[in-house]
């Protein structure tokens, strides 16, 4: 509902009205409904414990309650995060970063580099974490930045939008231009769309990843960076971790499609190691996706 429909504001003054205790009493009905609606849309019947206990089989028994506890309160974090941020009013964002040694390579590389995505945790804070570390990024983004976002990131941030068909060539062209003037670009690899997408294992299922970022790191040399946004515990605050390069082989050892195939599953193992330790991070969605995908 927008915030400047005669009903949105009176409702606003009816729970401005409520004492403290009952204000978030409703708050918290309201955040688990929603919650619950988002679980029934992307697990279907099964409970959330049981999908935790499928993908993560060797969690202890003990575990699974706690990690399915800890997805919920992301997943309600992040609906209400990014409700919050819509507000015109001014908020304050925490954020520690991580990764010191990773950070240092990439602000005092000589050439172009990579930073690959995850959606895990808080996905949506990962462009703030760029920032944050003071390295200028070209974002290459499915859906676009949100109000919120555009207004927090600098100028020298800039986020292009690939979920376009029509624009894959043109979002190749930027990203590109900027890797081969030693500048960074930034994208999500856990995508699956197009003919070029290859089919890798990832926590004992088959999904299908995109290719963009070998195919972008073959043309320019520019290595791979991991990284992720996530939340800190128990309270609203963000932690960005960046990690060290990925290993991948020189490109000349083998065909342009093998070394693209090998870079792309080196940069998944990363990150399925990532995911097997933050297991609480996971997403809804993503869990859904893992949940129906075929077993290896």
């Amino acid at each position: 509902m927008p915030d400047d429909l005669p009903l949105s504001r009176e409702l606003g003054s009816l729970l401005m009205e409520l004492p403290h205790r009952q204000l978030v009493e409703v708050m918290r009905r309201s955040a688990v409904g929603a919650f619950e609606a988002e679980c029934r849309a992307h697990l279907g019947d099964t409970t959330l414990p049981q999908v935790v206990e499928s993908i993560f089989p060797r969690l202890p028994k003990d575990r699974i309650e706690a990690v399915a506890r800890e997805i919920s309160l992301c997943a309600i974090r992040n609906k209400s995060w990014g409700r919050l941020l819509s507000r015109p009013s001014r908020r304050e964002i925490e954020m520690r970063c991580f990764g010191d040694a990773a950070i240092r390579q990439l602000r005092e590389r000589k050439g172009p580099a990579i930073v690959a995505l995850w959606h895990h945790g808080a996905p949506g804070m990962a462009p703030l974490g760029l920032q944050c570390i003071g390295v200028p990024s070209l974002i290459v983004s499915r859906a676009g930045p949100s109000d919120w976002l555009e207004r927090l990131l600098s100028k020298d941030m800039k986020v292009i939008v690939s979920g376009d068909s029509g624009q894959g060539a043109l979002v190749l062209k930027e990203s590109l231009d900027r890797l081969k003037a030693g500048g960074v670009v930034a994208m999500a690899i856990d995508g699956g769309d197009g003919k070029l997408a290859i089919p890798l294992p990832f926590l004992g299922r088959r999904l299908m990843r995109a290719r963009g970022i070998a195919v972008l790191s073959r043309l320019t040399g520019a290595p791979i960076f991991p990284a992720l946004a996530t939340w800190g515990k128990a309270n609203w605050s963000h932690d960005f971790r960046l990690f060290d390069p990925v290993a991948i082989p020189p490109g000349d050892s083998m065909t342009p499609d093998a070394w693209e195939r090998e870079a792309v599953a080196a940069t998944v193992r990363r990150f399925e190691a990532i995911v097997r330790s933050t297991p609480g991070q996971c997403r809804l969605d993503i869990l859904g996706q893992l949940f129906k995908a075929p077993v290896i």
